[in-house]
């Protein structure tokens, strides 16, 4: 069961970013803004929950979430336009 859990919640955390290109349609940039506001508020409520029903403190464990999450998001994208000879975005 904890293998469902962790595809399920994989499923719901990539639809996260993806949401706002489907709403906003064909503006890219707008996408691209809308989709990493989304996703740090996503982060930060994550992160601020998780300090609530565990141990922490929950602004801070929020924007580390954040922070770590968008990151990482950037990082990814930063590779991702090296490997494709830096042609797209």
């Amino acid at each position: 069961m904890a293998g469902a859990d962790d595809g399920l919640a994989a499923i719901l955390g990539s639809l996260v970013p993806l949401i706002p290109f489907i709403v906003i349609g064909r503006d890219i940039l707008l996408g691209i803004a809308v989709s990493l506001v989304v996703s740090a508020i996503t982060l930060f409520l994550i992160g601020w929950w998780k300090a609530r029903t565990t141990v922490g403190r929950p602004t801070r464990s929020g924007v580390q979430m954040a922070i770590i999450g968008l990151a990482s998001a950037i990082a990814g994208f930063g590779i991702a336009f090296l490997v494709s000879g830096g042609v797209g975005a």
